[in-house]
């Protein structure tokens, strides 16, 4: 039904180092929430990585596990899927 989802949060997330210092191997954990009309949640999704980081260090994709849950906790679906990131960079005031 069209009508009982309204809006989500944006999506954010972690991402850390794992392995030597040199690495560029990082695990990555990312939360959203879902709402209804009335901006009650619906559901969180929560997707976990891990990737290995471009040479240039602003981005990746790989393979992904989602799990979706209902605002009680409740496991609802859990599955895989690719995701893709890329960094936010500053912009300074001029």
């Amino acid at each position: 039904d069209g009508d009982s989802l309204v809006g989500a949060s944006p999506s954010l997330g972690v991402w850390e180092r794992v392995g030597d210092p040199n690495s560029r191997k990082y695990a990555a954990t990312f939360l959203q929430i879902f709402y209804a009309p009335d901006s009650s949640p619906t559901f969180l999704v929560k997707v976990r990585q891990t990737v290995i980081l471009n040479k240039s260090g602003d981005a990746w994709e790989g393979p992904a596990t989602v799990d979706i849950f209902l605002p009680d906790g409740t496991l609802a679906f859990a599955g895989t899927a690719t995701g893709t990131a890329t960094r936010i960079r500053s912009e300074p005031l001029p």
